[in-house]
């Protein structure tokens, strides 16, 4: 009888991209359990899925020990870990690549959810974990994903669009919530030039996928003078 492969289903994705950017930042711990990720505070009440995660992708060892063969892309520069994640990924989410190949990475995400369902034979609403878990790591290896609306759906570490080049930018919010406008201030006698940056965010993000977006938007649109 055939062995069903069970996806990792973390209920908060935004605690899994936390682990994964301070690993990447600070240090990859040599063990991480549950244990490691209470004593740094990430994912409080997610440290099992966050640990399952990292064992099926074969981060780690079934003891929680760092498996250096399978996570150095971690000490690479952007590109790196990027290539690095999405050769993981395509290793552990295997029979979904057989299957789709590599639109998977556009799929929306009713259609991962449904995919998840069949199979790992759960309920819907573990299936729809599983899919923003996918999502979540997709976004991490740098691939743009959909939301369950259809919409593209910034997450992850949400690296906003550069905007238009400007001597010395000035920005100011507009009426909208999910609008920021920057104004740059035009040389005397010329034109004005505004730029929209606009960001979609499906329903079922998080707080802490939703505070990430802001505070990446404003470090880039209020540089420091």
């Amino acid at each position: 009888m055939a062995t069903v492969t069970t996806y990792p289903s973390v209920p908060t994705p935004g605690g899994l991209t936390k682990a994964v950017n301070q690993f990447r930042t600070a240090t990859f711990p040599a063990v991480v359990d549950v244990a490691t990720l209470k004593r740094l505070e990430i994912a409080p009440t997610n440290e099992s899925y966050i640990v399952t995660a990292f064992k099926f992708l074969g981060f780690i060892n079934d003891d929680g020990t760092r498996n250096d063969d399978e996570m150095a892309f971690f000490f690479e520069d952007e590109s790196g870990f990027q290539s690095g994640l999405e050769a993981a990924m395509r290793r552990a989410y295997k029979a979904l690549f057989d299957d789709r190949g590599d639109a998977v990475w556009t799929l929306p995400g009713e259609t991962l959810t449904a995919w998840f369902r069949v199979a790992d034979k759960t309920s819907a609403l573990v299936a729809k974990r599983q899919a923003r878990t996918f999502t979540t790591l997709a976004a991490l290896a740098g691939h743009e994903t959909r939301g369950t609306n259809g919409t593209s759906r910034a997450t992850a570490t949400a690296r906003p669009a550069k905007a238009a080049p400007a001597a010395k930018a000035a920005a100011s919010k507009t009426g909208n919530p999910g609008s920021t406008k920057a104004a740059p201030s035009p040389p005397e006698g010329g034109p004005a030039l505004h730029v929209d940056v606009q960001i979609h965010i499906a329903s079922d993000a998080s707080a802490e996928q939703i505070d990430q977006i802001f505070a990446s938007m404003a470090k880039h649109l209020y540089p420091a003078r």
